[in-house]
């Protein structure tokens, strides 16, 4: 993969272990998939564990969630900040556009298993929708989170080449909490995928 006019510089934000610079993963005009994946899995934080002044200054770039050492989602930051889109991820409310991960959690403990995710989402009511919910906010606590920073690059393309960053991982890494509404999975193959995990998914 190669990143449009990317320049490597200095990184200014403090040291924080979760938070990788990508300078540290490209190099010769190709990303070190390898290196990237063992120090995300390394480095990830669990998400109850972070405060949000850790990632102030972090700018803006790709990060994952993960389930022991298996990626279960991957996301970008290209116009939002890290601190705010973790923000996000983790709101208790069904009617965020941003809890992503929350609300494919929650669908995965729907009681009605024929129900799409959208439809499961609808009703503000709906009792097993609630009791899912709850089960996913506790599961999200546990989980790991690990940000790839582009705050270092000095590229004009810095935006683009995050979208084409976290659209390359995705292709290659399969998170099983990723896809798009076009080729969105069911709710009985989602759960067989993160049944597969080591360790699996609640």
């Amino acid at each position: 993969m190669s990143l449009q006019n990317h320049q490597p510089s200095t990184m200014n934000t403090k040291k924080v272990s979760f938070i990788l610079d990508i300078n540290n993963y490209y190099a010769n005009g190709s990303v070190c998939l390898l290196g990237l994946c063992n120090d995300m899995s390394t480095h990830a934080k669990p998400v109850k564990s972070i405060k949000f002044i850790d990632l102030l200054d972090a700018g803006n770039g790709v990060y994952a969630f993960l389930h022991g050492n298996n990626i279960l989602y991957i996301g970008k930051c290209s116009s939002r900040s890290f601190c705010e889109r973790f923000a996000g991820h983790i709101s208790k409310k069904p009617q965020s556009y941003m809890n992503n991960v929350m609300k494919k959690i929650a669908w995965l403990h729907s009681q009605h298993k024929n129900l799409s995710q959208n439809a499961f989402l609808a009703d503000a009511n709906e009792p097993d929708r609630t009791r899912s919910f709850k089960k996913a906010q506790k599961i999200m606590k546990n989980l790991r989170f690990v940000c790839v920073s582009f705050a270092s690059s000095t590229s004009s393309n810095k935006r683009n080449n995050i979208c084409q960053f976290e659209k390359y991982l995705i292709q290659n890494l399969n998170p099983p909490l990723n896809g798009s509404k076009r080729n969105a999975l069911s709710h009985n193959k989602l759960k067989k995928l993160c049944q597969f995990l080591n360790p699996p998914l609640p």
